[in-house]
This record gives C-alpha cells, structure tokens and sequence, in this order.
C-alpha cells in the first residue's frame, strides 16, 4: 500500500503472508498511521510489495531524500507448517530500546511466543534507564526522520504480535499486554517532545496515545477482543494481571459482544475465587475501583472469601490497603471484611512493615465506609506516633490521615499533635494540593484539635498564592467553614477567599451545602464580607427552585445573613416562602427551626406565615426535651421580637422549662431572654417567672450576667407584675457590689432603675449608684428620648436627689429630643418636673416644655372599672356624695372626692394593675405621695381583694366603707 502526504511521501508495504495472519490488516495500519498525526494523509493499496530476501517487509520512503526505512516482517505459519521451529536468544542482552526493537523484529520468525511476551516486558525496563538517546533536532512537523524509524519499528512489531496471538497461551498473552501498559504509564505524562526522556518515549507516547492522552483504542481493542475470546482458559493470575493491565490504561474495551472486558472478567473470577492468591485478589479488586466499575456480586463473593480465612498473614500490607482502598472507592460495603482485616492489623506489634500511603489508605478507606474500627484506628495512630519521623509521608498521606480520624470521630490528640507539628516545620506547603490543605484544616476543626500554629501555617500558604483557581467551590468552603469553627482568626485567608467568590461570574458550580457553609464560615468568624454576600444572595435569589437546600443550609444561610446584618428581603422572602410551602417541618432539627426564627427577628423581616409554621411544628412534637436552653430562649426571643403572638407555643415552652428539676443548664442569656420574651408578649406564667428567679436567686454570684441579662430580669419581672423581693435583692446587691452600671449602655441603665422603681424596691444606694453611672460614664444625648423619661420617673418614685444627673445637660438632652417624646415619655416628665419643683423645690422643665407635659398630664384617658363604679355607688349609698373623677390642682385625677367632717378625702379603688402581687407599684406609690403633700388631699386606697372578698353583700360594703373613712 502506498501513503501519500503534502510535502513527505511515504510507501508502507505489507506482505501477503501477514494479511493472511491478520483480517484487517489495511484498518490497522491506516489507524496507525492516522495517530502519527501527520498533515493530510491518504491510503492506496498495492500488490506487489518489495522484499528483503524472501520475507516482507514494511519500507518507509522520505519523498525529498528518498532515505529508505525497512523492517522485516515475520513470516506466516503457513510459509512452514504449523509449528515454526523456534530459536531462543536473551532479550536482557539487549541495552536500548533501539536494539531490542530492533533484535525482536529480526528474530520474529525464529521467535517463540515466550520469548516475544519476554521482549515486551523487557521495554519498559530499558525506558526507565538513563542510557536512551535523548530527541534531535525535529523538523517543521516537530517530527525527526529518526523518529519515524522508530515509530515504524513499532507499528510493524506491534501488528506482528497481533498476528501471533492464536498461538499465545493465557500467561503469554497477559504478559504482553501488561507490558503495553507499563510502558503506557512510562510515557502518558509526555506532552509534545519537549519533556521526552528519549526519542523512543515519544515514539510510543505518540502510537499509544491520542491527543488527548486516551489509550489508542484500534492497539488496545483488538488485544482485549483477543484475550476475551480466552478468558474460559485464563488462571487467576491471567486475569488479574488483564484486569491490572486495562486499569492502569484508565481504559474498560467495549467489546464486539456489546459488553465491556471487565464485565467478562468478573463472571471467570467469579469461577475460580478460591484459587486466587492475595496478590490476585488485591489487584484485580483494585483494577475495577481504579476503573469505577462496579461489580457487588464479585466484591461480595471476594470479600466473603477473604473474610473466611484463618489467617491472613499471606498477605501483604500493601495488598491488604489495595483491598480496602478498593471496597471504599466504589462505596462497596463489607463489615465482615472490614472487621477481619482490621483486627488483622490491630495485632501487629509495629507498622513498619507498612509504607506510610498503605497506613494512610488503610485508614481512608475505613473513614469512607464509616467503618469506625476503635482498635484499629487506635492502634495505627500510637504507631505513626511512635515513628521518628514522618518525612516519609506525602501531603496527602498526611492529609488522608487526619480526614480519617475526624472522619469516624476518632480522637488522638498524640496522632494530631505529631502530624501538625510535621506540617508546621516544613520550609513550606507548595507541594500540598488544595484539597489536602482543606483536608488536614477540616479534620482539625472537626474533632476540635487545636493547633493555631498549624491553621496558620496553612491560611498563609493560601494567602501566598497568586489566585485561588485552583481551588474547587468545596475546598473554598471546607477552608472557611474550618478557620470558622476552630475559632482561628485569619482576617487576610477570610478576604483572599471572599475576593476569589465574589469575582466569579456566576456561582452555579457551587453547591447549596458549599454556599450556606461559606456565608456560615464568614459570619462565624465575624468576618464581613459584604460584596460575597451579596454575590451569595443573588445567586439563590436567581434559583428557579431551592429544592436543593436542606433544612440545615436555609437555616445557616439565613442565620449568616442576620449575624452580620446584611439586609436582604427578597433573600428571606424566598427562603421563607420555601419553608412555608413545606407540606411538614419534621425534616428540621430544633437547632435550625430555632436559628430560622432568630434570623428573621435579627434582621425584623416579618413573615406571620412563617412563624405560625414553626410554631405549629414546635408544638406537633411530643415535647421540647430535645431543645436546647439557647435554641427555646431563641424561639421566644424571636416570636416576641416580631410581635408574632403564637399562646399555645409559649404556654408549652413555658410549662415545660417550669417542669424541669433545675435550670442549671440555661445561662444568664437563656434566662433573661425568656422571662423579657413572655414579658413583651403579656404571656402570663407566674410559675416561670418564680422558677427563673428562684434559679437565680440560689446561685452563689452573679459573675456571669452580663449587664442586659441584669436588665432583662428585673425589666420582665416587673412588666409582668411578678412579686420577687429576693431577686431584686440579689441583682440589687450585685449591682451595688460591682461597676456593672458603668458596663451597662443607656437603655440598659434606664430599664433597670425604671424596673426598681416599678416594683417598688426604693433602694437608695441602687439610684445612688447608678447616677455616679450616669453622670461620670455616660453622656446624655447619647441617651434615646424614652430613657431619660424613665430615668427622671424612677428617681421622683425613689424620691433620691441626683444632681449628677439632672441638670442642665439633662434639660439640654431634653429640649433636643422634644420631637422623639411620646404621650408617656410627657406624663414621667411631668410627674418628675412635680417631684422637682414642688417636693424638692429644685429647677424642673422649661415653660413650654412643662406646659406640653401638663397637658398630656391631664387629658389621659379616663376609664371607670366595674370595680370602680360598684365603690361609687356604695358610697353614694351612705350619703357621701362622692364627686367622681376628681382633678386635682397638680393635675392628678381620682377615682372619687369626698368630704367628710369637712375634710376633702380622696378615693383610689386600686385594681390588679395598681399592684404586683399585694404590693402597691411604683406608679401607685408616686401618686399617692404627691396628692398627699402637693395637693394636701388624704387619700384612702380600695384594694381589690379587700372589696372581691365581700362578695354581693351590700350590707358588708357599706360597713366596710364606714370602717375605712371613719
């Protein structure tokens, strides 16, 4: 046949006793032609091919020099009977390539299959020695003349090999192709002929490969159809090493029968398992995991037959790790196995039998299947703790290593100790992939091993890179999400990682899990990044569904968003709706319904909707025992945040913490934040409120409350008019005995006296305290509107002086937030500016300021009780004449004004919102003492219980009545 080329023409001639050996001759070589991958080829066949002496021969002709390469070719069987008369030569006389090649080809018809499969496995050999003749000067095509000698050495060997196979037996065979692939794997990493080692490494790379580094099917097919049509007579060394050959390829044939070779393969291993040694085992298992090809039937039966064993001390360390390695990457589960091989292991007296990959893959593997094997892995850490050194291990042996142990949650702060210190003395981490960087902070984080030096060693060698390309979206998150949880602070790591995400163009190739883990990662770590964020949230605002979201990643990515207050409504909108149109919450832990609802009150995004799914999901599930103190605190934080009335939610919460034998778990955020929820939302439940101030009132110091836990308590206990004397005793002493009113910011400061005042605990060193507070810590414009009213009201209830405080900078801050005064805010003023003026004969507000107040003073609204009304008419029955909502001339009404004996006596029927328990309020207390003595009007007090107790008996009132104003 005659090949034609633009500018190079070549004749490649074939002999008619090889096409007899071969059907498809005139295919194979335009396949190999074509992989030479010379310019514009075409294909003419001709009949009368030249000869060197009486055999073939294959001619190459360089159409400008018309230099002439030739090869003999092998004669047919038939030239000489059946059986050619072998001879024998040693291929190891051989020293080069170029010679063996060369000897092979010359000695083909004289050869025996053995001694062909011998010459074959003897090239790889000679490729790995450093005697091969580097690549000369190439021409225009970068190919050299030389280069095309040897490439048509190896065409016309290789064809010549295929014709020999119906003479090879199984070992033959085998040992061809495995040779193939040996050289295969010598040369694949050649790309073009610049990093050739020798011209005959590129001369395969360029006949065993494509372009695009995929084994040249028209070599490989043909030899695995060959060795398929066999397989019935193949040992198990056969098919192992057919199986080991095609997987170091990287290649499964599809074959003729429209099945793949290693799905042939299994069904004959399958037939003669129990013959297999353990190298057999190891590496055929290994093929098909290298391969992915999965095969439960011929895993199951292998393992079994391992499992079975008395002993396995046959095998190998490295066979034992190839096993496992293998069951692990095709996620083929075998406990049995596992066991077996693991106490195998566990009862060597050391492991220097083992290379440090065979520890680190034995180890992997059983992470992988979740195989928590204690001993084991127990055993293999005191072992590699006891090595001197660990320079033997890879970065990822090292990496593989610690995955493992966080992996199956095996602590062995010695293993971690010496790993992290090996890590940390290297000059440097070039050699270590992003994902063993991610691997080694993961693991690190994960079973809580602290090493700061070891984070940031790593969290530098990222920040020294040029850009993070590299990294895939979950080595970017894995990173982040470990600095964040091992509490290790890399503020430059945070904003090289931000940077990398942000600029990306879309976010589409990360995963829901990689996205929340990020936005969590950055919030935890109190590292704001606003241009990631916002990236994050376009990216999930734009999914056209969040199908792909679990529980726990909406959860985290809303909680993300509200730690570091990025406001994004259209986000929560999303989320929100998507939860809502769940058709239950039975998938979500109570630490994400929890972290769901605080999110949205951090960042007042109302979603009633919401709230009302959660709470109806709380309150579906037997009970809150599963609930975390700081996950219900949240809960009814939230609900009270948004003003999202849910009863029957805090009713079972509340019931529940009641319940419990202590509260010793619940911190003083827990406990301050529930009783201050149940408070804003006017939910009653006395028996929480006693039982959390019991709680704190048995502790032996008050150390750990922070100063709005203080406030908290005593602003809820009062709102809720719960009577606890020994609280405010306790948080009083506290408060008294420390700074904790120099710690407290202004709304802080103005609750607490404001809560004092409320429950009547006129402790004059609280106020005295805390207006040295205010007057020397505090700047009172800085203090909002309402808080200076409560202030000022507090202290006219305390009836304690504070020139620190009110003064003129107390004016000024006024008059300036005249605007910011509400309705209640004028009525504290005006009752302060009473106490001022007319009991403590001191400067009170400005005219007009004071004239605003009078008249929000007087014109609150006037509602009369049943109680009320029932009073009035019992006194109007005894001839008082009762005068009913009485203004006094401080501007103060009264339920009723009699006169008795000449006396104007004022009339008070103190409902249940005049007391907390039976003690009047702080209000209550103010009112009365400034009728008494700015007025000059006596005042009788009607409590409720008093009247309730005389039922409908008018007889009894009127007595009553009698008996009090006399």
């Amino acid at each position: 046949m005659a090949f034609f080329g633009r500018s190079q023409r070549f004749h490649v001639w074939i002999g008619d006793a090889s096409l007899k050996c071969l059907t498809s001759n005139t295919s194979f070589l335009a396949d190999m032609l074509t992989m030479l991958r010379r310019p514009c080829y075409r294909l003419s066949v001709s009949n009368q091919p030249p000869f060197i002496g009486k055999r073939p021969i294959v001619s190459v002709v360089h159409s400008q020099n018309c230099r002439h390469f030739t090869s003999a070719v092998a004669k047919s069987s038939r030239d000489k009977g059946n059986r050619p008369n072998y001879g024998y030569w040693n291929v190891k006389d051989c020293h080069t390539v170029e010679d063996l090649l060369q000897k092979t080809l010359d000695k083909f018809h004289v050869s025996s299959p053995t001694t062909i499969a011998a010459a074959w496995n003897y090239v790889p050999v000679l490729l790995r020695q450093r005697t091969q003749r580097p690549m000369t000067k190439r021409n225009r095509y970068g190919q050299t003349e030389e280069l095309m000698q040897r490439e048509c050495h190896i065409f016309s060997l290789l064809e010549q090999t295929m014709a020999l196979f119906g003479k090879c037996r199984p070992r033959e065979l085998t040992t061809i192709i495995f040779s193939l692939a040996k050289i295969a794997r010598e040369v694949r990493s050649i790309h073009g002929t610049k990093n050739a080692k020798s011209i005959h490494h590129q001369a395969f790379r360029n006949i065993l490969f494509d372009d695009k580094s995929n084994p040249q099917s028209a070599i490989f097919q043909p030899y695995a159809e060959a060795a398929y049509h066999r397989l019935a007579k193949f040992d198990p060394r056969c098919l192992s090493n057919l199986a080991y050959s095609y997987a170091l390829l990287g290649y499964d044939p599809l074959l003729q029968n429209g099945d793949t070779l290693f799905q042939n393969i299994a069904p004959a291993a399958l037939n003669t398992l129990h013959d297999f040694d353990p190298q057999n085992i190891s590496n055929t298992l290994w093929s098909y995991a290298t391969l992915r090809v999965s095969h439960p039937y011929l895993f199951q039966s292998a393992g079994d037959t391992i499992a079975a064993s008395s002993s396995l001390k046959a095998f190998k360390p490295q066979e034992l790790s190839n096993i496992l390695w293998a069951y692990a990457r095709l996620h083929e589960p075998h406990p049995t196995l596992f066991e077996k091989v693991g106490d195998t292991i566990a009862m060597l007296d050391d492991f220097s039998s083992f290379k440090p990959q065979e520890l680190s893959s034995t180890l992997w593997s059983y992470a992988t299947l979740s195989e928590g094997h204690s001993v084991l892995f127990k055993r293999v850490g005191d072992g590699i703790v006891a090595f001197h050194d660990l320079k033997a291990f890879t970065p990822q042996a090292l990496s593989n290593t610690v995955w493992a142990y966080a992996k199956v949650n095996k602590a062995h702060p010695g293993l971690f100790e010496k790993i992290g210190g090996t890590i940390i003395d290297r000059d440097g981490l070039e050699s270590f992939t992003p994902q063993a960087l991610a691997n080694i902070v993961w693991a690190y984080a994960t079973l809580n091993e602290s090493c700061t030096g070891l984070f940031k060693k790593v969290g530098d060698a990222i920040c020294d890179q040029a850009n993070l390309n590299r990294f895939l979206p979950q080595e970017l998150s894995s990173t982040v999400w470990s600095f964040a949880t091992a509490k290790c602070q890399h503020p430059a790591l945070f904003e090289k990682i931000g940077e990398t995400i942000a600029n990306q163009s879309d976010l589409k190739s990360f995963k829901s899990q990689e996205l929340s883990n990020i936005v969590w990662a950055f919030a935890t770590a109190t590292q704001h990044h606003s241009e990631l964020f916002k990236k994050v949230a376009d990216s999930v605002v734009s999914m056209s569904n969040l199908s792909s979201f679990n529980p726990q990643e909406l959860s985290n990515t809303v909680w993300a968003f509200a730690t570091v207050n990025e406001l994004r409504p259209d986000l929560f909108k999303k989320i929100g709706n998507v939860i809502v149109d769940m058709d239950d919450l039975h998938s979500f832990k109570p630490q994400e319904l929890s972290n769901t609802v605080w999110a949205y009150a951090k960042v007042h995004e109302s979603n009633p909707n919401l709230f009302k799914k959660v709470g109806d999901a709380i309150l579906q599930r037997a009970g809150t025992n599963s609930f975390t103190p700081q996950e219900l605190a949240n809960i009814v934080w939230a609900f009270a945040t948004l003003d999202e009335p849910h009863p029957d939610l805090f009713e079972k919460i509340g019931d529940e913490i009641t319940a419990r034998d202590t509260l010793n778990e619940f911190t003083p955020q827990n406990l301050s934040n529930i009783v201050w929820a149940y408070a804003t939302v006017n939910e009653e439940n006395a028996s929480l409120f006693t039982k959390i101030g019991n709680t704190v009132v048995g502790l032996d110091d008050l150390q750990l409350f922070a100063p709005q836990s203080f406030s908290n308590i005593v602003w809820a206990h009062a709102t809720a008019n719960v009577h606890q004397p020994d609280l405010f005793r306790k948080i009083g002493d506290a408060l008294v005995t420390s700074n904790i009113f120099e710690a407290c910011k202004s709304q802080e400061l103005s609750n607490t006296v404001w809560s004092f005042a409320t429950a009547n605990e006129l402790r004059s060193d609280i106020f005295k305290k805390a207006e040295d507070a205010i007057g020397k810590s505090h700047k009172l414009e800085s203090f909002p509107a309402q808080s200076l009213c409560n202030i000022a009201w507090s202290y006219a209830v305390a009836n304690v002086d504070a020139p620190l405080v009110f003064n003129d900078a107390f004016i000024i801050a006024l008059l300036d937030k005249q605007e910011e005064l509400t309705l209640k805010g004028l009525r504290q003023l005006f009752q302060w500016h009473l106490w001022r003026v007319r009991e403590q004969s001191n400067d009170g507000l400005p005219e007009t300021l004071q004239e605003h107040c009078r008249d929000a003073f007087i014109t609150a609204n006037v509602s009369s009780s049943i109680l009320q009304n029932d009073v009035i008419s019992e006194l109007a029955a005894i001839g008082l004449n009762p005068e009913e909502e009485f203004l006094t001339q401080s501007g103060y009404r009264l339920d009723a004004l009699v006169q008795i004996d000449g006396k104007r006596v004022g009339i008070e029927v103190d409902g249940p919102s005049h007391f907390i328990h039976e003690t009047a309020k702080g209000s209550t207390i103010l009112k009365r003492r400034q009728v008494t003595t700015i007025d000059k009007i006596a005042l009788v007090s009607i409590p409720h219980w008093d009247w309730n107790k005389l039922g409908k008996d008018r007889s009894k009132k009127q007595k009553y009545l009698k008996s009090l104003l006399s």
